[in-house]
């Protein structure tokens, strides 16, 4: 979990992975509302007052083992 101080959340977050397409994030915004990004790029958190948290986590459709949690690079703006 990235969890953005409470008077300085994210306006955009972009989440490299060490193994592509093996990660998802669920975006919280300040006003409350969820998604889930599968390319791991939430863009519009100004629309939403911000990007309060970010939860990763391994993306499995089928309940398999998956790749571990693992990043290679964080990129945010305000």
């Amino acid at each position: 979990m990235i969890d953005f101080l409470p008077d300085a959340p994210a306006g955009s977050v972009v989440l490299t992975p060490v193994t592509k397409n093996a990660l998802e994030m669920e975006v919280v915004y300040r006003d409350l509302t969820r998604e889930v990004k599968r390319d791991l790029k939430a863009p519009d958190g100004a629309a939403h007052g911000g990007i309060d948290l970010l939860l990763v986590r391994p993306r499995s459709s089928d309940g398999a083992a998956t790749e571990p949690v693992a990043l290679t690079a964080i990129t945010f703006a305000p």
